[in-house]
């Protein structure tokens, strides 16, 4: 798979209006060798969904104009704040979109494995910039059971459950792809406006 077959993974913005979906979001769920997935602390209450000591998949919001390379990589920098995505793979089915938040939103789900000798992030040691506030207090490997027993932030429950549905036949695991290769040429969207749009 290369960058251009990875962005049209994402049903178009146009088409998930029409079904009436009023915000779009992309959670960025990543395993371990160990299946565990890895969950943030929030540090402080930004909005909404996000309030201090809940634990949560790091996720964004869509920008318009943003394809699903770009959405996917500013995720890495404005979440876990790091440049190399070395030891991060994508393999082929690890995609779903799903109804989030009592169903106004729709979650771009994307499934990456990692090997954690490699891929470290630890983004409640960074500090802020002018691009990306750093959010998070806490950072931890569990698995998809240990997680539900934490202090979830709204409509995180719902994907970890959709998660453990859906493992078990989400990857074909002759298709593999470094995430860096399909991230290539991703532009970050810092000033764009997010999808929710005015109803």
């Amino acid at each position: 798979m290369n960058s251009a077959e990875f962005d049209t993974l994402a049903t178009p913005v146009e088409t998930l209006f029409s079904r009436g979906y009023k915000a779009i979001g992309l959670i960025a769920c990543i395993f371990n060798e160990n299946n565990e997935l890895l969950l943030f602390q929030e540090k402080n209450n930004k909005n909404s969904l996000k309030n201090s000591g809940e634990w949560g998949i790091p996720a964004e919001t869509c920008k318009y104009g943003e394809r699903l390379r770009d959405t996917v990589a500013r995720v890495f920098i404005e979440e876990f704040h790091v440049n190399s995505l070395d030891g991060v793979v994508f393999k082929q089915g690890g995609y779903f979109e799903t109804n989030f938040i009592d169903a106004v939103g729709l979650a771009r789900v994307i499934v990456l494995n990692c090997d954690s000798q490699v891929f470290r992030p630890a983004p409640e040691l960074s500090t802020s910039s002018e691009i990306s506030e750093n959010e998070i207090m806490s950072s931890k490997w569990l698995c998809l059971e240990d997680a539900l027993k934490l202090n979830l932030r709204r409509g995180m429950s719902e994907i970890i459950h959709d998660l453990s549905n859906r493992k078990p036949d989400l990857f074909d695991v002759n298709l593999v792809s470094p995430l860096a290769t399909l991230l290539s040429g991703a532009i970050i969207h810092s000033l764009a406006a997010d999808i929710v749009p005015t109803r």
